[in-house]
């Protein structure tokens, strides 16, 4: 499990924080427009230390996910079409 280096978009880079690997998580998040989701994420990493959740834009890609970024805004598009807004927190999206 610590031969992980989990590396963010800010490019800050950490080694040996991960304490489970592999799981899935299921979760209920908001969509764009205001309608709750049931979510589930594949082969995910659990990592106590980060103070947010954390997920891969290339693993949503190659799962049929669209990820749109723009100076101002950035969204995850499902393969169902359904739309959620991803927050940007300086260099890091949220």
């Amino acid at each position: 499990m610590n031969n992980h280096c989990i590396e963010l978009a800010d490019g800050s880079r950490s080694n040996g924080i991960v304490q489970r690997r592999r799981g899935t998580a299921k979760f209920c998040v908001q969509s764009s427009d205001g309608a709750p989701r049931e979510v589930s994420l594949e082969n995910v990493l659990y990592i106590p230390s980060y103070r947010q959740n954390i997920f891969s834009v290339l693993a949503a890609m190659e799962k049929g996910a669209t990820v749109n970024f723009s100076p101002t805004s950035a969204e995850l598009v499902a393969p169902n079409g359904t739309t959620f807004d991803i927050r940007n927190s300086g260099k890091l999206s949220i």
